[in-house]
């Protein structure tokens, strides 16, 4: 295997790793906040960053013997710098760009601010009326 492979699967790791501990992170807050997200979701939903961690990678390859000529000592860290990269490339990128994190955060928002409406008595028939929309806008189910 030549060696620019293993650097770009040292990459990919670090990509995969990070987006699966992205993951994982994601799918308890849906669980804690009852909303529905599987892994397909997730990968439909930040797709683009995901893509881009890897781009990161890709770019770090461009960069590398620039960075070794400077920095003679980084060479005997090679493999390690990628999955560096991978990994800290897709954690900034993500933090930035994720829409997952952004739509669970956005339900649990509404879900909290439903409950504090439902908490409070309801005055009139107007009221629980646009409490009901709120939720069927937010994909949350009301018990009858």
């Amino acid at each position: 295997m030549s060696e620019t492979l293993i650097y770009i699967v040292c990459g990919a790791m670090g990509v995969i790793g990070h987006t699966l501990l992205e993951y994982s992170k994601l799918n308890k807050q849906a669980i804690s906040a009852n909303i529905k997200f599987g892994f397909t979701t997730y990968l439909q939903q930040d797709w683009v960053p995901i893509a881009l961690s890897f781009v990161a990678v890709g770019i770090w390859l461009f960069l590398f013997e620039q960075a070794a000529e400077k920095y003679p000592l980084i060479k005997n860290y090679t493999r390690g710098s990628f999955v560096l990269c991978g990994y800290f490339g897709a954690s900034l990128i993500q933090y930035v760009a994720s829409k997952a994190q952004e739509k669970i955060t956005s339900i649990v928002d509404i879900k909290t601010t439903l409950q504090d409406k439902t908490e409070q008595p309801i005055s009139d028939i107007n009221s629980a009326k646009q409490i009901k929309a709120d939720a069927v806008d937010a994909g949350v189910m009301i018990k009858p």
